[in-house]
């Protein structure tokens, strides 16, 4: 391959974001990266960014489902306890009932979420 901008030279790299071949002249390193020099280097500094966020994305995405499935269960629990009350004591209501499902619902839920972190944790 040969340089884009040096026809007769030899290229020694591609740009991260053109492909273009590049001659020692013409590469600028960006981290650990090359690119067009003058050209290409703000667009290969935004890439590198793009590949160091995501990185640590299934980090932070298992973190925030396990902290939301901490808060759905326990609202889950709250649910379930508050109609397990209802329905046990004398005077049962259509709202007890309802406050049973829901809190069945938010505990599953709440599941899926650690199931999900736990995934997202492995990967």
């Amino acid at each position: 391959m040969k340089c884009y901008n040096h026809p007769a030279v030899d290229a020694v790299a591609t740009c991260k974001s053109c492909a273009r071949g590049l001659c020692h002249e013409c590469i600028a390193e960006v981290g650990l990266s090359c690119s067009c020099r003058g050209r290409c280097e703000a667009d290969v500094a935004t890439l590198n960014d793009l590949v160091e966020r995501s990185r640590t994305a299934y980090q932070k995405t298992s973190a925030t489902y396990f902290r939301s499935g901490i808060f759905t269960t326990l609202l889950g629990t709250i649910f379930a306890l508050l109609g397990v009350a209802g329905v046990s004591s004398r005077e049962r209501s259509e709202w007890s009932f309802f406050l049973l499902f829901m809190g069945i619902i938010f505990i599953g839920w709440g599941i899926s979420h650690f199931v999900s972190a736990r995934k997202m944790r492995q990967k």
